[in-house]
């Protein structure tokens, strides 16, 4: 049997490598729940409502950016586990952005997976540059 390790195997030890990882999955599934919310609340009740108030008109593009969202929170989730760094990195800035940008409409549904993003790739990179 042949042992090959990696950078990963020997880190897998490091609780700092651990609490990266499980943030990152909290982050995907605090992404899931504000996607969900933003659907229950903002597209699903309007989408099929004969009418031109703000609220139905608007429900499309609640529905596109909560699958958006969602999408953003799968990868995370999956890059954080696996320990894709600078992917983490990437997805957490536009999470951030994105719930900047949108602050008043979508973004507060997204903040708290936007800050758990950036809090898992930070303790992901901490730990990759301690080993």
């Amino acid at each position: 049997m042949v042992n090959v390790t990696t950078d990963r195997d020997r880190a897998d030890g490091s609780r700092l490598n651990l609490v990266g990882r499980s943030v990152g999955v909290l982050a995907a599934l605090a992404g899931l729940f504000g996607a969900g919310y933003l659907l229950v609340t903002s597209a699903i009740p309007y989408l099929f409502v004969d009418g031109t108030t703000l609220a139905a008109e608007n429900a499309p593009i609640i529905l596109f950016w909560s699958v958006v969202v969602a999408a953003l929170s799968l990868g995370v989730g999956y890059w954080a586990w696996t320990e894709r760094v600078w992917r983490v990195w990437g997805l957490a800035v536009a999470a951030s952005m994105l719930s900047v940008l949108s602050l008043f409409s979508i973004g507060n549904a997204i903040v708290p997976f936007a800050v758990l993003s950036v809090l898992a790739a930070t303790l992901l990179t901490v730990e990759r540059r301690a080993t």
